[in-house]
């Protein structure tokens, strides 16, 4: 009770924030150089007044310069992925939306034969899925499912010589509490063939005695 009284006011008086910012293509060669950034070159976006704003990818649509990008709520903690236009001032387009609610961040985007596809991290459903853009909707219709009961983070394609090489990390962190799960799972079946054991043994040992 404590812990979540605790946690209930964190969330009400602090937390932090997470924005996305754009610096011209003219500054890169200083930041690389100097490895600094000068607030000032940076043009912060505030797109859906959301807590959270990250994992960013630039794509185009038609002819305007879009962004792809997680959007989260700090009262929800359920990550969407969201789009805008930022050719000019930002303009909110869509949401990737899946027939289930769930967290979805690091929406990796990428063009084949004149065709827009994004591939949004959703790991705790153990899915990676493949989102493409539908000109005629204008909006990320849902395609396939690429991988199923594997939790993969940050997924992305490497194109090349006419083949698109996927990688996909394993969240390790699941992986482990598996094993972990299993592990208990073994040792409580081993302990319990012991205790049968050694109660057979002490059945074979009073009916000798008798």
């Amino acid at each position: 009770m404590i812990n979540t009284i605790i946690l209930f006011t964190k969330k009400l008086f602090s937390f932090t924030e997470w924005r996305i910012g754009l610096v011209p293509v003219t500054q890169l060669s200083n930041i690389i150089e100097t490895q600094t950034c000068d607030e000032s070159w940076v043009n912060w976006l505030n797109i859906d007044n959301q807590h959270y704003q990250a994992d960013p990818f630039l794509c185009h649509i038609n002819e305007s310069l879009v962004l792809m990008y997680e959007s989260m709520s700090h009262w929800q903690e359920k990550g969407k992925i969201k789009y805008a236009d930022v050719t000019s001032n930002p303009i909110p387009l869509g949401e990737v939306k899946a027939p289930q609610f769930n967290h979805k961040s690091f929406p990796y985007t990428f063009s084949s034969n004149g065709k827009l596809y994004c591939m949004p991290e959703e790991s705790d459903m153990r899915e990676l899925n493949l989102f493409e853009y539908s000109p005629n909707n204008e909006k990320f219709e849902f395609r396939r499912t690429l991988f199923s009961d594997m939790s993969l983070v940050d997924s992305f394609m490497y194109h090349s010589n006419g083949i698109f090489y996927l990688f996909v990390p394993i969240n390790l962190t699941v992986v482990l509490f598996n094993a972990y799960l299993s592990l208990i799972a073994l040792m409580t079946v081993l302990k319990s063939i012991q205790t049968r054991q050694s109660h057979q043994e002490n059945q074979k040992v009073e009916m000798r005695e008798d």
